[in-house]
């Protein structure tokens, strides 16, 4: 009993730094001074805490990037937090990857081979999987998981809450982009909800990502139920305020990994509730009565072809796969990181994959996996892993489809997240197995 109590005020007393970075991040958007503040507290934290402590600190500040900075346009304290990070800890390692060291200086000589040096992009794509390199091979990810879930999923709500409230004395509105519906939809004019990031789609991977980081928590019995329907509701909530095709359908795969859980965990009469439950809400929304619903149905129906209901992006897609025929050298080692968009489209290709092969071509992207691959090899548990462990990873490889992730601050921490979900136990009673030598 004594142990759970000092066990219970340990946990609190860990999140009174978040509470109050997270504070002093809101009122550096009165005031530059509390931004300083809330780096210099942060950086204090990443520089010499243990690692594992830093990056819970980290996951909760993550969806306040946006805001978390100078002022609109600027570059975000959360890059050099990163960097920190990595100064901090990546020099204790006893060796480095050679894989990594050598991944890394081919993309800077391309860099300069190319005519394409981009020192921001460099320092946020170095800076992040440098990051995940360090994580990967030296973090307790059984010990760290349930905190750096929930410190993401209270993140993420956090910012979402800051953003629905928008207080005229943060002035939070000039942060944001305003992604306006329009009116051809017949709903007048409608402004898409982002949370603190800039565009609806980008926030929306957060919001899917959480969601199923709730079902892991459920399933393994480290969030009870009713904290756990409050938060999925404030998330779900979110999601539908953004409008977003995407995002509406991706709901699906959370709602399917809960079935799964409550089957595994032989919960049949709350999958019968939950059954019950979902198609009662599906009714009601068909029958017209949830605005969100209409509108995103609407968005769906009113495009005839794959091109229109994907918003152009088919064409997009097409176009830099024809600039890849045409420039074969460039398609196998890549543009640099600080290339322009294609000269034939000049437009984001609205695709993670081929914006990586754009920028690292195929022998970077596959150098690149490998890499990431190599740095968790270590892993192997004497455990099966079933969906659940891969549900991040799946929603996440799903929703990159459609976005441009390569240079985004929150993309090495949502392959963290898929990666610490694959890596520990669904079990309770397998949570002593040890790690054993070998590959994944």
């Amino acid at each position: 009993m004594i142990e759970l109590e000092l066990e219970y005020k340990s946990q609190v007393v860990e999140w009174i730094p978040s509470i109050i970075v997270g504070g002093l991040i809101l009122l550096g958007t009165h005031s530059n001074v509390f931004s300083i503040l809330a780096f210099l507290m942060i950086a204090y934290i990443v520089l010499f805490r243990e690692p594992e402590y830093a990056l819970k600190q980290m996951v909760f500040v993550l969806p306040l990037a946006n805001i978390f900075k100078m002022g609109p346009g600027s570059q975000s304290f959360f890059t050099y937090i990163v960097l920190l990070y990595v100064i901090a800890f990546i020099f204790r390692l006893k060796k480095m990857n050679a894989t990594v060291m050598l991944f890394i200086i081919y993309i800077l000589m391309l860099e300069i081979v190319m005519d394409a040096i981009s020192i921001p992009k460099t320092f946020k794509f170095v800076g992040g999987l440098l990051m995940l390199y360090y994580v990967f091979s030296e973090v307790d990810l059984e010990i760290s998981h349930e905190a750096v879930f929930k410190r993401y999923i209270l993140g993420v709500i956090t910012a979402s809450c800051i953003a629905r409230l928008n207080s005229s004395y943060f002035n939070i509105a000039r942060y944001l982009s305003v992604q306006e519906l329009g009116t051809r939809y017949g709903y007048g004019e409608m402004t898409r909800f982002t949370g603190l990031d800039t565009d609806p789609n980008y926030y929306a991977v957060s919001i899917i990502v959480s969601l199923c980081l709730i079902v892991l928590l459920y399933h393994r019995n480290e969030i009870k139920a009713v904290p756990a329907v409050v938060q999925a509701a404030f998330l779900i909530f979110f999601a539908l305020l953004t409008y977003s095709k995407s995002v509406f359908i991706m709901l699906a795969f959370p709602a399917v990994f809960l079935a799964v859980s409550n089957h595994k965990k032989k919960n049949y009469i709350l999958q019968i509730i939950l059954i019950i439950f979902l198609i009662g809400v599906a009714l009601y929304a068909l029958a017209g009565n949830i605005q969100a619903v209409n509108i995103i149905l609407t968005r769906i129906s009113v495009n005839t072809n794959l091109n229109g209901i994907t918003t152009g992006r088919i064409e997009l897609w097409v176009a830099y796969l024809q600039y890849f025929g045409e420039h074969i050298v460039k398609a196998i080692l890549g543009s640099g990181l600080g290339a322009d968009y294609a000269p034939n489209v000049n437009r984001a290709v609205h695709n993670a994959y081929i914006e990586a092969v754009y920028h690292l071509g195929i022998v970077g992207l596959v150098w690149l996996i490998y890499a990431l691959r190599n740095s968790y090899s270590k892993y192997k548990y004497a455990f099966k892993r079933n969906i659940l462990n891969y549900s991040v990873l799946i929603c996440v490889l799903i929703m990159y489809l459609f976005l441009n992730e390569l240079f985004y601050y929150d993309a090495p921490f949502h392959f963290l997240l898929a990666f610490m979900a694959m890596n520990t136990m669904n079990d309770r009673e397998d949570r002593g197995v040890k790690l054993s030598d070998g590959g994944v």
